[in-house]
């Protein structure tokens, strides 16, 4: 005979994934010195962005470029919806806030990102 909390907790094993996905995942891909610039160095990373993950307000201590892999829609800070198209670029400068954005896709969003930032320091610092 199989007791109620044993086949509750079994139940409940079932419906939890082995491993929760995090919602935006950065895979570092190459960091190295800024050539010119010991204090400063390049990062590259890929950045995947899950379906429904909201990516907050932030900025860097330095500037990010950014070109999409595999686009979708998103949700702007405003509400509206707007649409990230693969191969759309975009520049930000030290200290602009940028994202705020919520993938409304159902296909995770993926993004190269460039970074030339101060070293010693977070790379990201929350805008909200």
């Amino acid at each position: 005979m199989i007791r109620p909390l044993a086949l509750a907790a079994a139940l409940a094993c079932l419906a939890t994934p082995l491993a929760a996905q995090d919602p935006i995942t950065r895979t570092e891909i190459s960091r190295s010195d800024l050539e010119g610039d010991p204090a400063r160095e390049v990062v590259i990373s890929d950045l995947v962005i899950a379906p429904g993950a909201y990516v907050p307000k932030h900025v860097h201590p330095g500037s990010e470029r950014m070109v999409v892999i595999e686009g979708g829609p998103v949700t702007l800070p405003n509400g509206a919806k707007a649409d990230f198209p693969a191969g759309m670029a975009q520049h930000f400068e030290r200290g602009m806030v940028h994202a705020g954005i919520t993938n409304s896709g159902d296909t995770p969003i993926r993004l190269i990102t460039v970074h030339v930032v101060d070293k010693g320091v977070p790379m990201t610092v929350a805008a909200e």
